[in-house]
């Protein structure tokens, strides 16, 4: 099975809205059955080309910080708007490459 995650949760913080406190993602990677947490952005805004550029690196770190792999990625409000720039970010599969074709 595929976790789509928006990455902010991974960061420490006192907000228990934006913080995974019962540490979900960390028993999910641990688990037996093996999945993969996928990313649903940073931190699940409306994408332009710039803000999405910003989004996806800041998504991308911190899977990276907490070893999770980056494949596939979930669109913030299932909006995909404008697809020409995502090709830039052809390393993500899943529901971005279904939409591209």
């Amino acid at each position: 099975a595929t976790w789509a995650i928006v990455s902010k949760l991974l960061e420490p913080g006192k907000d228990p809205l934006w913080h995974d406190t019962e540490n979900l993602i960390h028993e999910i990677k641990n688990s037996k059955v093996k999945h993969e947490i996928g990313s649903h952005s940073y931190s699940h805004i409306i994408y332009n080309e710039q803000d999405a550029r910003e989004d996806i690196n800041k998504a991308k770190e911190m899977h990276e910080r907490h070893i999770l792999n980056f494949k596939s990625f979930i669109f913030p409000r299932n909006s995909e708007e404008d697809l020409s720039f995502w090709k830039k970010y052809s390393h993500l599969n899943s529901i971005m490459l279904m939409l591209q074709q």
